[in-house]
Formats: C-alpha cells, sequence, structure tokens
C-alpha cells in the first residue's frame, strides 16, 4: 500500500512563542529563537531545553487535558511491552480515558513494533484537534519502548483517514517542547480510507485470530465501562455522547423570509434537541425535536399551483405547532471499497417531509472532488398526527462537491436533476468554514418551471456558529443556524437532508497539507496565541 508522506517545513515563530510560556526557564532561549527566526525566514523555531519530562502541562491553553480530571499527564509508570501485552487493566486504563474524552468505538489492536487504534469522534472542530488529544492519551499508557502508532478516525462506522506515527519518541518530544513541526511531520504518513485490517503479531496467547485485536478487548470494554465518565468537557459544548457515538445535542435556529404572499416577511425562531443512537455497526437512529420560541408565519391560502405540485408554499401549516418532532430516521452506513460511500434512510426527513431514500458517494484520489447522487420517494406529512397525505413526490439529484487546493476550507457545490415538486434545474452552492469553527454559505437554484407565485427561482444565505465558541470548548456539533432567504415557493426546492455524505464527510476528509495546520495539534488556539 503506498501511503503518502505528510512533509511540513518552515519557520513556527508562533509556536515557539507559546512555548515560551510556559516556564521561566525557557522563555530566555525560546526568545532568542523566536527574534531569531523572524529575522532569518529559513530559521527553525526551537526549544533546546525542556524545564520539565512529558508530565509537562500546557499552560497557554484555555481547556482542560485529555485524561481523565482534566489533566494532560499520567502519573502512573508506564508499563513494560511484556506486561502491556498481558494486562488488561492496563489497556481498560487506555480505553476508559478514550471514552472519558469523548471517543467511541474504539478497537485496539497490535503491530509489529506499536499498536493500532481505530476510533470515532462525532464533535470536535477538526479531525487534527481528535487525533491530537488521542494521540495524547495513548502515549500516557503505552509503554514507552513501542514505537510505532497508527490511529484510524472513523465516522458513522466508516473508514476514515489513518495517521501513522513511525517514530513515537519524536512525538513524546513535540508534545512536551523539544521538537519542532517539521521534525514531527517526517514521522507522520497518511492513508485515507484505508479498509485494511491491522497486520496482528503472530503470538496467539494475547491475541484474538478472528478480529485481529487483543484477546481480552471484552473484558477490558468491560472493565473501562464500570468507571465513572466525566461529563464536564460534554457540557461545556451543549452535547453529551455516550461510549458508543450516541448522544444529544442543541441547535438553536432562525430563519427570516422576505417576499412572503402580500408583500410581507416572515420568521421563525427557536431551539432544536437533536440526538443520534447507534443501534448496531453501520446502524444510526437520529431524530430532532423541535421548540418554536418566536414565529410569524403568513398564510397562502388556496392560490392554484400552476401545474406544480406544492411542496413548500405550505410551509405555515408545518411551522405554527410550538413544539414538534421535526426528524425521525433510521440509516444505515456502509462503506463500499476505497472511496466509495453509502447510505440508506427511512423516516421523517423533515416537519414537512417524510418516505425512504439512498445515496452515493464517490471522493476521488486527490480529495479535492466528491461526487454524489442522491434518490428519495417522499410524502407530505400531515398536519397534525403521525401519518402521511397520499400524493407522493420522487427527487433525485447529482452533485459535485470541489474544495480547492488553495482554499481547503471552502467548498463548492453544483447540483442538478429532479427537484421536490418534479421540476427539472440547478443549483450552485458555496460554503466557507472560519478556523474558529463559524460556516457561512449561499445558494442559488433555478427550475425549468414556474409556481404560482409566477418565480421560478430561490435562493438564500445561510451561518452556522458553534456554541462552543460561547461556552470555551472546542466543539461543532451544537450549532446555532441561521438563515436568510426568499418566502418558499414551489419551484426549485429541495429536501433537507439531515444525514447528507457530503456533509457529513467533509470534515474527515480535510486533512493537514502546510505547517500552519498543526496549530490544534499543538494546542494551541485557533487564530495564533492567546
Amino acid at each position: 500500500m503506498n501511503i503518502p508522506s505528510l512533509a511540513l517545513s518552515g519557520p513556527r515563530p508562533r509556536q515557539a512563542a507559546a512555548w515560551a510560556m510556559r516556564a521561566p526557564r525557557v522563555r530566555l532561549v525560546a526568545t532568542l529563537l523566536l527574534a531569531g527566526a523572524c529575522a532569518s525566514g529559513g530559521a527553525q523555531a526551537q526549544i533546546t531545553h525542556n524545564a520539565a519530562p512529558y508530565a509537562l502541562t500546557p499552560e497557554w491553553v484555555d481547556d482542560r487535558g485529555p485524561l481523565p480530571g482534566g489533566r494532560w499527564a499520567e502519573s502512573l509508570a508506564l508499563p513494560g511491552a511484556a506486561a502491556w501485552e498481558q494486562d488488561t487493566a492496563a489497556r481498560a486504563r487506555l480505553l476508559h480515558a478514550l471514552h472519558n474524552d469523548g471517543f467511541a468505538n474504539v478497537a485496539l489492536a497490535p503491530l509489529p513494533g506499536g499498536v493500532a487504534l481505530h476510533l470515532s469522534d462525532t464533535w470536535r472542530r477538526s479531525p487534527l484537534r481528535a487525533l491530537s488529544r488521542a494521540s495524547r492519551i495513548v502515549l500516557a499508557y503505552l509503554p514507552l519502548s513501542t514505537r510505532t502508532l497508527e490511529i484510524r478516525l472513523d465516522i458513522q462506522d466508516m473508514a476514515g483517514p489513518s495517521y501513522r506515527y513511525d517514530n513515537l519518541p519524536e512525538l513524546r518530544r513535540y508534545f512536551s517542547g523539544d521538537s519542532t513541526d517539521a521534525a514531527l511531520a517526517k514521522t507522520i504518513h497518511i492513508a485515507h480510507n484505508n479498509s485494511q485490517k491491522a497486520q496482528a503479531l503472530p503470538e496467539p496467547d494475547y491475541l484474538d485470530r478472528a478480529t485481529g485485536q487483543y484477546a481480552d478487548m471484552p473484558a477490558a470494554r468491560a472493565q473501562a465501562a464500570r468507571q465513572p465518565r466525566e461529563s464536564i468537557r460534554s457540557a461545556r459544548e451543549a452535547a453529551w455522547f455516550g461510549a458508543h457515538g450516541g448522544g444529544v445535542w442543541l441547535q438553536p435556529y432562525a430563519s427570516l423570509y422576505q417576499g412572503a404572499p402580500g408583500g410581507g416577511r416572515g420568521y421563525d425562531a427557536g431551539l432544536k434537541l437533536a440526538g443520534q443512537l447507534r443501534i448496531a455497526p453501520g446502524w444510526w437512529l437520529q431524530g430532532a425535536l423541535g421548540l418554536s420560541a418566536v414565529q410569524d408565519l403568513p398564510r397562502r391560502g388556496d392560490t392554484a399551483t400552476a401545474g406544480l405540485a406544492r411542496v413548500r408554499s405550505g410551509l405555515a401549516d408545518y411551522g405554527s405547532p410550538r413544539a414538534r418532532v421535526d426528524s425521525a430516521l433510521i440509516h444505515r452506513y456502509w462503506q463500499a471499497g476505497p472511496r466509495w460511500y453509502f447510505r440508506a434512510s427511512a423516516g421523517w426527513y423533515e416537519a414537512m417531509y417524510g418516505g425512504i431514500g439512498a445515496q452515493a458517494l464517490y471522493v476521488s484520489p486527490s480529495r479535492n472532488w466528491t461526487f454524489d447522487v442522491a434518490a428519495d420517494r417522499v410524502r407530505l406529512r400531515e398536519r397534525a398526527g403521525l401519518g402521511f397525505e397520499s400524493a407522493s413526490h420522487n427527487t433525485a439529484l447529482l452533485s459535485a462537491h470541489y474544495r480547492p487546493a488553495w482554499a481547503e476550507r471552502l467548498t463548492l457545490t453544483a447540483r442538478a436533476g429532479r427537484f421536490l415538486a418534479g421540476d427539472l434545474g440547478a443549483r450552485a452552492e458555496i460554503a466557507y468554514t472560519l478556523p474558529a469553527g463559524v460556516e457561512v454559505g449561499a445558494w442559488y437554484a433555478r427550475s425549468q418551471d414556474r409556481d404560482a407565485y409566477g418565480r421560478d427561482a430561490n435562493h438564500g444565505f445561510f451561518m452556522r456558529v458553534p456554541l462552543s465558541l460561547l461556552l470555551g470548548g472546542a466543539g461543532s456539533v451544537s450549532q446555532a443556524a441561521f438563515q436568510f432567504s426568499r418566502w418558499p415557493g414551489d419551484a426549485a426546492q429541495m429536501l433537507d437532508q439531515p444525514a447528507d455524505l457530503a456533509r457529513t464527510l467533509r470534515s474527515v476528509l480535510r486533512t493537514p497539507a502546510r505547517e500552519d495546520d498543526l496549530g490544534e495539534f499543538a494546542d494551541l488556539p485557533p487564530g495564533g496565541l492567546p
């Protein structure tokens, strides 16, 4: 398997300045090095003296440490290699620490000279942040003699990128402040969508040959589950997640509409309580309860639809209840091969529609392009009750998503196909994610047919703001969503896809490409120094 290496280089005065704040004994050396780096563009900012061993705490981080109790390092003696292979309690402590920090579906298997770790993370702002904290946790429990570590970040039971460290001593030096980004980058190798199992060592006494994992993993998981799990971090993220990835989170929302019937405006604002539950590998339940706080949505009346099925003009009829189940679905996710992902869904998609549908997504080898096709057969939900109205609607859209190499936080999307009312058309979208996790974007859609308002297009703007920006955390799952658009007619209308694969996989497909991308990995706050 050809695994590309992550090559990063260049000065890092920002990191040196942060290190200089850590301890008085290194401030002078770090300051001199920082001055040299700023004066000479080719110089490397590096700390030549460390005030303490690996247990040093990065004082500049406004965050709890990844280990239980909010610690950044573990005081327990590290086991030897032979003891690690046979010690269930040591692996149980590692599993508990990972679950305690919000990781789920953890699997641990040996590698020649090291360990392979598969886990999922559903709420952090970036995969690099999750990788950093998982790496710190693992180093606190693995034997010092371990040289290789592979961490694969999965999402919804689908394989994400694998990060392999070939020199763990270098990683330890990096976290303690004795190494640079350039030195660490030479030891990191990234494999995307790696579906191969970890290579197991031949000793049968502590291995399960069927899974390639340690034979005592069920016992270690049970032992880790009996230990208390902290929830302080989840509270700061306005979310809670269990050991298997299920959880609940908050989603404040506000929608403002212009061009409503009669020339008026409409608005709706409130709070959604969203959640998901893993019922089996690849099978997930997902739902959202909407609680409207303030609302003024104009009624449309019985105007003829001018040949188009009425699909969005009755929005006010579905937005009036103060509390309503917005969505309740069962999803099946799977990965058919490298770069191929699939999803099948059934249930209530949104406040207005429910039905069944499927989506297939392909990721190009460069990861800059992704293509997907989504097809759904849905019906209007009853305005009062749990059933559906008789008329059905078919929708099918082919989408292309592009992330430029020069702006990986920018996503351009083009869609074409059959919209919700049966009209054919196209839609263009643009979205940009700021380093702090705020996402802003806009869309424009055009149909071949006109609705009863004489419209053949719709457009709008949106913004999603992580609640963690207000609560002092680093997650992104709990977001406040703001939308400004024209009053929805019946032309060029899309379904709300609560489990869109392109959006679900967007974060894991973004991997560090430049030296500055390691800022979160080094536990520096976004945007530079505190």
